[in-house]
Order: C-alpha cells, then sequence, then structure tokens
C-alpha cells in the first residue's frame, strides 16, 4: 500500500514537472524573443524613461520567475533517473542568459540616461558660442557695409584661399 502511495506521488510528481517545464520553456522562449531585437536607446530623455520602465517590468518578471526555475532544476535532479540533468542545465543556462541580457540591456538605458545632461550642457556651451560669435559679427558685418562691396579684392582672396 505504501508503495502504491509513494509511486502515485511520483507519477503526480513527474506530471506536476512536465506542466512546470513546459510553462517555463514557454515563458523562456516568449522572453529571448522579447529580447532577440530590443528598440534602439532612445534619444530624448522621455524616450530612455519609458524604456527604463519596461526594462524595470521585465526584471520584475524574471525575478518572479526565478523561483520556479530554480524549483524546476532541484525537482530534475531528484527526478535524476526519469528527467536527464541536461534538460534542468538547459533550462537555467538560457534563464541566466536572459538574465544576463536583461542587465545588460538596463545598464545600456541607464548609460544612455546619464549621457543626456552631459549632451545637454555641450549643446548649452555650443549655443553660447554661436551667440556669442553672432554678436561678435554683427559689427563688423555693419562696418562692411559702410565701405561697400570691393569686388577685385575680394575675387583675390578668394583665388587665395582656393589655391590653399
Amino acid at each position: 500500500m505504501q508503495r502504491k502511495a509513494s509511486f502515485e506521488n511520483y507519477i503526480v510528481n513527474g506530471r506536476s514537472f512536465d506542466e512546470r517545464r513546459q510553462e517555463i520553456d514557454s515563458w523562456l522562449s516568449r522572453t529571448e524573443v522579447k529580447l532577440q531585437r530590443p528598440p534602439i536607446v532612445g534619444q530624448s530623455l522621455d524616450l530612455i524613461e519609458t524604456q527604463l520602465k519596461e526594462q524595470k517590468l521585465l526584471q520584475t518578471e524574471l525575478n518572479q520567475w526565478k523561483s520556479t526555475v530554480e524549483s524546476l532544476t532541484l525537482t530534475a535532479y531528484r527526478m535524476a533517473p526519469e528527467y536527464p540533468p541536461e534538460e534542468a542545465s538547459r533550462i537555467r543556462n538560457v534563464a541566466d542568459r536572459i538574465n544576463q541580457r536583461i542587465q545588460t540591456r538596463g545598464k545600456t538605458l541607464q548609460n544612455a540616461l546619464s549621457s543626456l545632461p552631459q549632451l545637454e550642457r555641450a549643446l548649452d556651451r555650443f549655443t553660447s558660442w554661436i551667440v556669442e560669435a553672432e554678436s561678435n559679427l554683427g559689427p563688423l558685418e555693419m562696418e562692411a557695409d559702410k565701405f561697400g562691396e570691393r569686388p577685385l579684392r575680394n575675387h583675390s582672396w578668394l583665388d587665395q584661399i582656393r589655391v590653399k
């Protein structure tokens, strides 16, 4: 009687294992497809923040599945005669690769987010330089307009510039 109960328990565990394995395989496949072609890192603050939110959701989803993957791996090792350990290792390796890709993508997005202020500062400096250059050239243009055009003189300077 005890052997029968043990055997029935083993069969139930085997079915449960197969169902969980299929569920995890399905999730792993969907997640790999999502990560296969991630969108290009955004160029604006709003876009990068949106991508970071999506990234955090994906990380949360991965963390939720992590315990299931570990549980399945342990069950597979306990059921070693029925299921080869390679299957559990394969699932674990796929989950680890997905985790690595999610972390790499997260770092890329964080780097893009931190580089935006640097770009804004550089653009501000460039804009200031342009404004200053325009203000310095304004009086020169007015001074040049007083003298009128000097086509021969301008022409010879252009020739000298072209030669160089």
